[in-house]
């Protein structure tokens, strides 16, 4: 039964070092309860003989098969100098330190994802772990060139996650060509200014315009950076400006005939014109001569 469970996970490696294994059930899950042999270990501070001190329960997700994830129950030593008073683990040979999905999991993922064809929720659904956690593998592991600057970039944020430090991602575009330069992990203006830094003179001299929204930070970095490039605000969010500001004043003029009580009747009916008809203020006025009720 042992070996089975052995070949199953691929723990030919370490097979004449397991002490203890189990396996049992809980929920339709599979747990596989793992023990190594005692080590001689010595204190990496003073190179004394280190005592066994207690055992340290790590869970790690071994979910190499397609048919259900098993989860192994790691039973780690911890040891104890008797003279500087270190604490050390043994070495585990399932997973890395902190993470909870084993090394060959790990591996077999990465394999997969040199396939085009297959995609992230492809293949956490395979592994049985998160799609996130198969993006943040890949991200970890592959490390994409930047691409050439060309003569009309694009720059903007992305929101990423609220749970990293940095929440948005910058993104450079060449207007060109259609395609993304490179994805930074941050928006913040002294990392852009540093980033900006790496890339050759020549090659941020054949800039000749930079599109932005009105971001001050990203103006600020582009007229050190690129002093010699035309920095442009795209239409969409001059006209959003634009129709927020418009929005700012109709709301002001809407709430002061509703504050006045002296003409109650005309009041009402210009509170309810500029409240119900406010996209009047932005349609062609072609458009507005020939509306019809």
């Amino acid at each position: 039964m042992h070996d089975n469970i052995i070949q199953l996970l691929f723990l030919d490696s370490i097979k004449n070092r397991i002490e203890h294994l189990e396996t049992y059930r809980i929920d339709h899950k599979l747990f596989i309860d793992i023990r190594l042999k005692k080590e001689q270990l010595q204190c990496l501070i003073c190179q004394d003989q280190m005592k066994f001190h207690s055992y340290r329960l790590k869970q790690i997700h071994y979910g190499i098969t397609s048919f259900e994830a098993y989860n192994i129950q790691y039973q780690s030593r911890r040891y104890k100098c008797p003279t500087c008073g270190k604490y050390q683990s043994e070495i585990n040979p399932f997973g890395d330190k902190h993470k909870n999905i084993s090394r060959l999991t790990k591996h077999a993922i990465l394999q997969d994802l040199k396939t085009p064809q297959r995609t992230f929720n492809d293949i956490a659904t395979q592994y049985h772990v998160s799609s996130q956690s198969v993006i943040r593998l890949f991200d970890q592991a592959v490390d994409a060139p930047r691409l050439k600057l060309g003569r009309t970039i694009c720059m903007d944020e992305v929101f990423i996650s609220k749970r990293r430090k940095s929440p948005y991602a910058c993104v450079l575009y060449d207007f060109d060509s259609k395609k993304i330069i490179d994805v930074i992990p941050t928006r913040h203006k002294n990392y852009l200014h540093q980033y900006f830094l790496r890339i050759p003179i020549d090659e941020k001299d054949r800039v000749k315009v930079f599109i932005i929204d009105m971001w001050e930070s990203y103006r600020d970095v582009l007229k050190k950076s690129f002093p010699k490039a035309l920095v442009a605000v795209d239409s969409f969010h001059v006209i959003a400006n634009l129709n927020r500001a418009m929005d700012r004043v109709r709301i002001d003029t809407m709430n002061r005939f509703k504050l006045e009580r002296s003409k109650l009747i005309n009041n009402d009916m210009y509170y309810y014109m500029l409240k119900k008809f406010h996209y009047f203020f932005k349609v062609d006025l072609d458009r507005l001569r020939d509306f019809k009720p």
